[in-house]
This record gives structure tokens, sequence and C-alpha cells, in this order.
């Protein structure tokens, strides 16, 4: 089993259990409801800031799956801008152990080389503050700080005005999935009311076409225009997830093609 599979058979451990118990002559297969904990797991940015050697990245961001609570193991899969001995991969695996606050994950090999971080979080488990350190042929004694914020779900009610255009409102509703895909995207669904437009009147969002990845959104939506037009909101989120910051509101096809500017949209619920 190559070092991807494995990361990927860890992560579909931690979403279904199952453990077969003995039973005379046979075995009696007993299913076990997912576990969630609330520690580590969720939505993350990591920044970071070398004191020795290269910078292959300065900001890392996506899934962390504490999948045995308190003092246990986890994955995380986690994605940037890589550059040097980590230019051309799309995201970094993870495997690690947590002990209360403190964590430590160990990256899968990349071109030989692995990346680990050492630290603690708050008791909220909502900040984390360590240190982090390169192993490997390549980039051998790269050594730095990394502080982490994990974002809060981007579930909700958002509204709020278009700053190019008065008397033209948007009001999302929106669902992020609690668990992410092997990258560390997470998707998000939902739907739009639009007031104020010529053109549409409310706008769904696409299969698989809203996504956020630590402070990053990105969301299409497809509109009730005939034929249909596609709504592209880009932004991002604060990390209490309290404000979308919209800045760039696209439309595509249909009669009202084009840039609608931008927007800043507050949570009303959750």
């Amino acid at each position: 089993m190559t070092r991807r599979m494995l990361f990927l058979h860890l992560l579909a451990l931690s979403s279904a259990l199952s453990t077969i118990a003995l039973s005379g002559c046979g075995a009696v297969i007993v299913s076990i409801p997912p576990q969630t904990f609330s520690n580590f797991t969720g939505n993350w940015v990591f920044q970071f800031t070398p004191t020795s050697g290269a910078t292959e990245f300065t900001r890392l961001s996506g899934f962390i799956n504490d999948v045995g609570g308190s003092q246990d193991w986890a994955t995380a899969a986690l994605q940037g801008t890589l550059s040097d001995c980590f230019a051309g991969q799309d995201f970094i695996p993870w495997y690690g152990n947590i002990n209360g606050t403190a964590m430590n994950l160990y990256s899968f090999l990349i071109t030989g080389d692995m990346l680990t971080i050492t630290g603690n979080s708050n008791a909220a488990f909502t900040q984390f503050t360590g240190t982090y350190t390169l192993g490997g042929a390549c980039a051998g004694g790269d050594a730095g700080n990394v502080v982490g914020t994990r974002y809060a779900d981007l579930t909700g009610t958002y509204s709020g005005a278009l700053s190019s255009s008065a008397g033209q409102n948007l009001q999302l509703d929106l669902t992020q999935n609690k668990v992410a895909t092997g990258n560390g995207t997470f998707f998000v669904t939902g739907s739009a009311r639009l007031a104020g437009f010529s053109c549409f009147t409310s706008a769904t969002i696409a299969s698989y076409a809203g996504t956020i990845v630590g402070s990053t959104v990105q969301l299409q939506f497809t509109t009730d225009e005939s034929p249909s037009s596609t709504l592209t909101i880009s932004g991002s989120i604060d990390p209490t997830a309290d404000t979308l910051t919209a800045n760039s509101i696209q439309v595509s096809g249909g009669d009202c093609a084009g840039s609608l500017g931008g927007a800043s949209l507050t949570r009303q619920s959750n």
C-alpha cells in the first residue's frame, strides 16, 4: 500500500468505523456510528515564519480531523502556494497525534522531505502556536514558527447590499460540509435570493460548485433566468464566519452578464 493510499484509508476510517464481535461459530458485524470530536477538527489556516533555511511556503489551509478525541491521532490535508522542494504539489497530506491541547503533525514524504509541526492550542481549540521543521535531502534544516487559526463553518443566512449599485441586495443561505475532501477543501451548498435585479430573483449553488478552504470562498450559482446564467462570488470570511466579504461578483451569460462589483455580507442567523 502506498503512503497516499494509506492516508486516504485513514480518512475513510475516521468517518465510518465498524467492529467485529465473535459469537459462537460465526462473526457478527456491529456498526458503530461515526464519531466526532470538537477539539482540533475543522477548517484551519496556518501562517509560517522561517527562522532558518528557505521559505517553501508562508501559508497552508485546509482540514484537520481529530480522529480520536483528547489522546489519540489525527489526519490532515493542507494546501497553499508551494515552491522550491514542494513545487508542483497540490496539497500536503498529514498524520499525527493529539494529547489534550498538544498536537504533532507529520507530513507524508514529498520529494524525500518531511515537514513536522509541533505545538499547542488554546483551551477553545481556535488558536494554535508552535514550531515547524523540514527534514530531507532538499529542504533539510528549514525551521521556524507557526501560528494556526481555526475558522468557523460558513453556515447560515448572509445578507448585504452590493457596493456598486443602490437597491441591489443579496441574501445567501449556506451550509458548509463538516468533512472536507481529500485535498482539504470543504464543499458548500445553498441558495441565493436576489433583490433589485432585472434578470433573476433567485439562484442555487451548482453541484460541487461551492467551496471553502481556509478563509477563501468560491461560490457558483445557477440563476432562475431563462436561459439560466451563472453568478460567481469570490471572496473570504473572517475567523468567526460572521462576515463574508465578496471581493468579486460576476455574472456569465444572460442579459445581466458582467461584473456586479463586491459586497460585504453579514450573517443574520446560523
